[in-house]
């Protein structure tokens, strides 16, 4: 009687050497470890992509609500509230550019290109 090596795609058993090393013992073969190493790659996408989202909203929350902190403080002081470039801050152009290098410089500590932006 001859022994049947051929198995189906996938089905291959892990030798002692892969198995070994194994966290979830039960996988048996390589169409279960594959299936195993999809689920865990998928997870940990869903898990990256949720946090990042996470940080995005409350990166963009905080810098609104900074705006609006700083606008809110003037009024109540009685002074005019900051133009903010009068522009859309978030569309691509030269008003965007202008915001976000005086915002480095202001990280730097250099507040200059900030508050001369901010009465623009």
């Amino acid at each position: 009687m001859a022994i049947n090596l051929d198995y189906a795609p996938g089905a291959t058993p892990l030798d002692p050497d892969e198995a070994a090393g194994l966290i979830p013992s039960h996988i048996a073969n390589h169409a279960q470890l594959n299936e195993w190493e999809l689920a865990n790659i998928v997870a940990g996408e869903r898990w990256a992509f949720a946090r990042k989202r996470r940080n995005l909203l409350e990166t963009a929350f905080v810098r609104r609500l900074s705006r609006t902190m700083a606008d809110l403080l003037l009024v109540l002081q009685g002074a005019k509230r900051f133009s903010w470039g009068e522009a859309n801050l978030v569309s691509e152009g030269m008003v965007r550019q202008s915001y976000l290098d005086s915002l480095r410089a202001a990280d730097r500590g250099d507040y200059g290109p900030l508050l001369i932006f901010v009465r623009s």
